[in-house]
């Protein structure tokens, strides 16, 4: 069955317009050949081609204005389409049928066209020049490179995957890849799937920002260092771009045609690994309306075959969604878990990129502010995962203070002040010490709050336990349920002239002094 075709509708619409603008009741063959032209993609190719587009859309206005008996008295109605342009759409949509094709293309209307040997449109087509066989081919040869393009050498591989893959071997090589500190255990594990024969493909699964891209990217940076087992020192990664696969396939099948050359050109060069950012993108990208035919689909026999080998991440949200519920797609890759890294090896991560911040920014970055930026985004941005937020803490205040002087150091204080405007959190109440403030919590509370001193002490065990570490991370600090009669000071403490609120003191003075 023909599936509709947006571009088709997109200039049948237009020669509709045309011919209600110009008071015409029926919509010709010329009105749909002038909307086929102001078509940008069939414009361009027409242009490619060498035709006198300028001088073919001034012949057809000219006699499209020129047909008066097609003017009408009526009120304005939607026009309707003559005998003539029936016939075009017929003809074009039984050679669709005929190639087994499921989409009408804008080609093929122009080839039907021609065969409308007693219209106009045909007549001005053959003026200037054009041949319904000679533009198809054209197109073919020319207009869609680089699609039908055979890849018969190494040279034409490496042509096609640098159109649409970026290799990361060459951004290694020109310093533009960080390197990648504190994942030695998922590169080492990386690699021992990497040497498998078949099915040599892994899926990183992480939160946004641990580090997955950088894990790939540090892959092909030990690789040009030479830091890979023998097997894998002569690979190369490219990252491939999905988007540019989907940017510019005007046409159905283009997508296709543009992946399998890709997967081609890999096999063809060999010792080739792809990554693929964002890999949920792989399932619907290139597939039509009601098609199951998309990049996973196309994909799974190469992965299975072991032609290729592919690294791709995705969060745990989109894995959840996309990939569990492709088990075919799934059994096809190993999963690599990338867990948010510790606050000390942020640390080190931080310390190891401190070169390159300060080069790029032209100040000095103190130990202090590498701290802080680990310490305080734990604390307050937990919405987000080490290393990414401290990361961009630190070139956030790196920004902003370079900007007011030129020789400056970054330090506790600048991270302070970004980390507050971004939590709205005054400046004043991120500065507190825990530890001292832990020394005299105690002693602050009873001497705010009395005759509660078993409840005090309840509630101050359990942040003292929390402070030390021995809570699961993924805990609160306390979960508290205060029991006992009416009026015996659950909620209020009434020993004093001024009532004190138990919870709302212990909340406020734990925020002020950073201990939630």
């Amino acid at each position: 069955m023909i599936q509709p075709n947006p571009e088709i509708e997109v200039i049948v619409s237009a020669a509709t317009e045309s011919a209600s603008r110009l008071g015409h009741e029926y919509v010709t063959v010329e009105h749909l050949l002038s909307a086929m032209i102001q078509h940008e993609p069939f414009g361009e190719l027409l242009t490619k081609f060498g035709a006198d587009i300028a001088g073919l859309t001034r012949d057809l206005e000219e006699y499209l204005l020129a047909q008066t008996f097609l003017l009408t008295d009526a009120d304005p109605v939607k026009p309707r389409k003559t005998h003539a342009l029936e016939r075009v759409f017929n003809r074009a949509y039984t050679a669709v049928l005929f190639s087994g094709r499921s989409h009408m293309q804008v080609l093929d209307l122009y080839a039907s066209v021609f065969s409308e040997s007693n219209s106009h449109a045909a007549y001005f087509l053959i003026k200037y020049g054009l041949d319904r066989n000679d533009l198809v081919d054209f197109y073919n040869d020319n207009y869609r490179e680089p699609q039908g393009r055979k890849i018969a050498n190494n040279s034409k591989a490496e042509e096609i995957l640098n159109e649409y893959c970026e290799n990361l071997n060459v951004r290694a090589e020109n310093n533009r890849i960080d390197p990648v500190i504190g994942r030695a255990a998922e590169l080492a594990e990386m690699t021992e799937v990497l040497a498998k024969r078949n099915k040599s493909n892994i899926l990183m699964v992480g939160d946004p920002g641990v580090g997955k891209t950088a894990i790939a990217e540090g892959l092909a940076r030990n690789i040009v260092h030479g830091e890979v087992p023998d097997y894998l020192k002569n690979y190369t990664v490219y990252n491939l771009d999905i988007g540019s696969l989907l940017a510019g396939s005007k046409y159905r099948g283009e997508f296709e045609e543009k992946l399998k050359e890709v997967i081609k050109a890999l096999t063809i060069k060999g010792q080739c690994i792809l990554f693929i950012d964002e890999a949920h993108q792989m399932r619907g990208a290139g597939a039509g309306t009601q098609s199951s035919v998309d990049f996973s689909n196309m994909i799974k026999p190469a992965l299975a075959k072991g032609d290729i080998k592919v690294i791709a991440s995705t969060t745990w949200e989109e894995y959840t969604q996309s990939f569990e519920k492709d088990r075919a797609l799934m059994r096809r890759f190993y999963r690599l878990t990338v867990e948010e890294p510790t606050a000390a090896v942020a640390k080190d991560i931080l310390r190891g990129l401190r070169g390159y911040f300060e080069e790029f920014h032209g100040g000095h970055i103190s130990d202090d502010a590498i701290d802080a930026a680990v310490d305080l985004s734990v604390r307050y941005q937990t919405d987000k995962k080490l290393p990414d937020k401290a990361i961009d803490l630190i070139d956030t205040a790196c920004a902003k203070i370079k900007l007011a002087t030129r020789d400056w150091t970054i330090d506790r204080s600048s991270i302070i002040d970004v980390i507050s405007k971004y939590t709205k959190i005054p400046a004043d109440q991120m500065g507190s010490n825990v530890v001292n403030s832990l020394e005299n919590l105690e002693t602050d509370i009873k001497n705010k709050l009395y005759g509660q001193t078993a409840a005090v002490d309840a509630v101050l065990e359990r942040i003292y336990v929390s402070k030390a570490g021995l809570k699961p991370i993924n805990k609160p600090v306390g979960s508290f349920l205060f029991l006992g009669p009416t009026g015996t000071g659950k909620c209020l403490s009434s020993d004093q002239e001024v009532t004190v609120q138990m919870t709302e003191d212990m909340y406020n003075f734990a925020i002020t002094h950073g201990l939630l």
